[in-house]
């Protein structure tokens, strides 16, 4: 894993890298109190260099006690429970940075570094102080924006980070555009029933329906913009609790319920016809889900390496108040590499199946795949990709393949650009 390669040019950088890396080594291994003595022999005449790391770990070393520091309104109980460690184990400094992400992870406090009381008492446990220091508790965000999809886009936020006082959250999110008018409510609890387990409460009503939210007609003087879904208009309100558990660092999975109901409007006969009667038929769905991720990446919004694989399994039967008996897999993966300083490679793949059975021979089109437009396969309208009815029109389908490669630049400070191919379809019949 050490940056430096013999035959390959020596830096200051790729030496400190190395360094480091050895000394993270040992004080995951619990020499906690452990050092890394580098020597270096240089030839002038041949311009080699003989590169030495000495490790001295020390002794093995326990955690002591562990305090926190900071909190005013938050209880500690709530930051403690953050904690992947306890006193007693043996040391390990990734638990320390896991336990930092957790807490920071809660969203009501800033980022401050833990602090070690006592880094050079030889012998002795290793002690930890968590520095915390709150956010404001509660905010408003407001953002307007122009879209080649959307036309005109409107989102109003309202979030209360601590509503309890236990670090809850509890999030009230409204949008309006040309295509998409949605309503949502979401309770976060951080701590359901046992540690590192989380459970989320969402309320939402959405609305399928193209409107002209931009009278100026400024957006379709710069865009071509299409309706989504001008087959139907579609009104859905429902309910999802979902319960999230983080068995490490990379590893979590969620299981969770759906109860949602699905009103067709303005439904397109051309598109009826081709897609059959049931595919825009009024619906009750109770949908039961299970979902498994694996992450490595060293940052959730912009990824510069690690792996993404995420897999996700809904079911509905009849049986179970639902109107459709279908079963429902997505898989989802994401590699992302540096290929030269700034230069980013970012792959993405994606497989979907839908399986109708029992009573059921169709699932709507609430509940089928659909593809085209940004995040999926540009280039195309969005939901323009895939089986389309006599007037062009998106039907969707029950089966999906997805994927594009990406290399990512910077061009000046955050802003950056990407050369790209994207590839994808969605099909008719399930696999």
């Amino acid at each position: 894993m050490l940056p430096l390669r013999p035959s390959e040019p020596i830096n200051r950088e790729a030496f400190e890298h190395s360094q480091a890396l050895l000394l993270q080594r040992l004080r995951d291994a619990s020499y906690a109190r452990s050092d890394v003595i580098p020597s270096t022999e240089v030839d002038t005449q041949e311009h080699t260099a003989v590169v030495t790391f000495n490790l001295v770990p020390g002794e093995r070393t326990r955690f002591g006690p562990i305090s926190i520091e900071g909190e005013q309104h938050v209880s500690e109980r709530a930051i403690r429970r953050q904690l992947t460690f306890a006193e007693g184990d043996w040391s390990q400094a990734t638990e320390v940075t896991a336990s930092a992400d957790a807490i920071h992870g809660l969203g009501t406090f800033y980022t401050l570094p833990p602090r070690v009381p006592n880094p050079d008492a030889t012998g002795d446990s290793l002690d930890v102080a968590f520095l915390v220091r709150e956010r404001k508790f509660k905010y408003i965000q407001v953002g307007l924006g122009l879209s080649s999809v959307e036309r005109l886009r409107l989102q109003v936020e309202w979030l209360h980070r601590n509503i309890f006082g236990e670090a809850e959250q509890l999030r009230l999110r409204a949008k309006v555009s040309s295509i998409e008018q949605t309503f949502e409510t979401r309770l976060h609890l951080p701590y359901f029933l046992v540690p590192r387990t989380t459970l989320t409460q969402t309320l939402f009503i959405n609305n399928e329906q193209e409107l002209n939210t931009d009278p100026t007609g400024l957006s379709d003087a710069l865009f071509t913009i299409k309706d989504a879904q001008p087959a139907f208009d579609l009104l859905s309100l429902g309910a999802e609790t979902r319960v999230t558990r983080q068995w490490s660092r990379r590893l979590s999975n969620s299981v969770g319920l759906e109860l949602s109901r699905h009103t067709f409007r303005k439904v397109d006969r051309v598109a009826l016809t081709a897609a059959g009667e049931a595919a825009a038929q009024d619906n009750l769905l109770f949908v039961q889900f299970a979902e498994v991720q694996w992450n490595t990446r060293d940052n959730t919004l912009n990824p510069t390496r690690g792996l993404l694989l995420r897999g996700n399994l809904s079911h509905a039967n009849t049986a179970l108040l639902s109107d459709v008996s279908f079963a429902r897999l997505l898989l989802t993966g994401q590699h992302y590499q540096s290929l030269w300083d700034a230069l980013i490679l970012a792959t993405r793949l994606e497989l979907g199946v839908i399986q109708p059975y029992g009573s059921s021979d169709t699932v709507p089109f609430n509940v089928r795949f659909f593809a085209g437009g940004p995040g999926s396969v540009r280039g195309f309208a969005l939901n323009r990709l895939g089986p389309l009815d006599s007037s062009g029109e998106p039907l969707g389908g029950n089966s999906l393949l997805e994927g594009s490669a990406e290399v990512r630049f910077p061009i000046i400070g955050d802003f950056g650009g990407a050369l790209f191919v994207d590839f994808g379809n969605v099909f008719r019949e399930s696999w």
